[in-house]
Parts: C-alpha cells; structure tokens; sequence
C-alpha cells in the first residue's frame, strides 16, 4: 500500500512577507494576522484527517497467547511537527511630534521719535557748517562773503545765555570785490544772552575778544577789533539742525 504524502509546511518566508505587506498597508490587519499566525503555530485540530499520520504494517495480525504477556504496542511514527510560523512584524515605537516653537509676543510697534522743535530745541552746542553774509569794508561798503573753513562753535545755554567760539585758526571767509579775492579770518570769542518767542531769537552781545584779519589777493591788509551786533533773527530748529537768518546773514548749523 502506497504511503500519503506527508502535510506540505506553509513557507516561513512566504508568510513572513505577506504578514509585513499587511502590516504596512493597514495596520488593522495585523491582528488578523496575528489569529492566523496562532492558529498555524498550534498545529491541525484533533479529529482532523491530517492530525494523525496513516501508517502501514505488513506483519500478520497479532494472536495474544493465554498467559503470555501483551506485546508492546506498535510504534507510531512521528507526525509532522507544527509549521514555524511567520514572525510577527514589529511595529515602529510611536513619535510624538515635537511641540511647535513657540513665537515670542509681537511688542506693539513704537511711536516715532517726535523731533524737538521750536524753542526747546535750541538750549545745546551747534557748529557752524555754512554762512554767507555782508560784511563792511572801510570805504562804508559792504562786501558779500561765504564761509571757507571750518565754522565755530555757537552755544545756546539753558539760563538764557551762550557763546560764539572761534577754533584757534579762526574762521575764514572769501568774497569778491572789484575783480580780487577777499578773505578775511575772525578769531577771538564773544559772549551773548537770547530770548526765543515762536520763531525768532533775539541775540544781545556782551563781551569780545573778536579780531578781525583782512587779505585782499592774499596781502594781508591790516587787523581790528571786531563785534557782532545785536540782532533778532528767524530760526528752525528740528533735533540736529538749526537755521538762523537776518536781513544780512543766514546760517546753518549742526548740533554736535
């Protein structure tokens, strides 16, 4: 009598995959799998045709003897053994997503810096940058000069008082008069006191110690004293700018 072939075993490897393609593509399926894997592992239920093996015995039927004792029982070839089953796949460790950074609060945007004008802004230390204006000559003429070196220094102090300060190479200014070159170097320093109302200042001179030079084609012509005269000019003062005018001299000057 011909033996039954023996249960063919599940290919671990073909399982395997196919239980990683599950897992992969739904992980629903995974507990499915799961069943499917256990109910492999623990082999062909009882009663089943496949649980116990068929086996043939070509000896004559056994006739016990009266007295003798019962042989041993026919050996009963091992059946298959359970088909390993597929390794269960490992799902990734779950990952909390970092918590978004937090963005600092947004400071209301700050008003601009309003500039000081107008009276308050003049009290501090402005040099002179530009000027042109008249200056007489000693025929009772005037002669129209503008600024060619650096300026001075013009003070307007808090109490109501200030200064004109020339640096120690004086300061130069250069005109033309009937074809020549005139220059003329004021040094020295002066003293005043002003008032401002809206926008005008009014400037009242005190102590000099102003000098005058003047070269006509770079000859020098001769020195004298000399002083501002009192005066009430316009202004526009805004932060790091001051603009004085009269009727004979306009300045710009910077707050340093």
């Amino acid at each position: 009598m011909a033996e039954e072939p023996a249960p063919q075993r599940t290919k671990p490897v073909v399982i395997a995959a196919v239980a990683t393609v599950l897992a992969a593509v739904l992980g629903a399926l995974i507990a499915g799998g799961v069943s499917i894997w256990q109910t492999l592992r623990a082999g062909p239920a009882p009663g089943s045709p496949s649980a116990t093996p068929t086996t043939t015995d070509s000896r004559p039927p056994y006739t016990p003897q009266t007295g003798a004792p019962s042989p041993p029982p026919d050996p009963v070839a091992p059946g298959p053994g359970p088909a390993p089953g597929p390794t269960v796949p490992m799902l990734p460790p779950s990952r909390t997503p970092a918590p978004a950074a937090t963005q600092p609060a947004t400071s209301p945007a700050q008003p601009a810096p309003v500039p000081v004008q107008g009276t308050s802004c003049l009290p501090g230390v402005w040099l002179l940058q530009k000027q042109i204006g008249d200056l007489p000559d000693s025929e009772g003429g005037k002669i129209r000069v503008s600024l060619a070196s650096p300026g001075y220094l013009m003070t307007f102090g808090g109490s109501g008082t200030g200064s004109v300060d020339m640096p120690s190479a004086g300061v130069w200014y250069a005109g033309q008069r009937d074809g020549h070159t005139v220059k003329v170097r004021i040094t020295g320093a002066a003293g005043f006191s002003w008032t401002a109302s809206g926008g005008t200042v009014t400037l009242r001179y005190g102590a000099s110690s102003l000098a005058r030079d003047v070269y006509v084609d770079d000859v020098h012509q001769g020195s004298a004293s000399a002083a501002y005269p009192d005066s009430t000019m316009t202004f526009t003062c805004q932060s790091g700018t001051l603009d004085l005018a009269d009727s004979a001299t306009q300045s710009g000057l910077s707050r340093t």
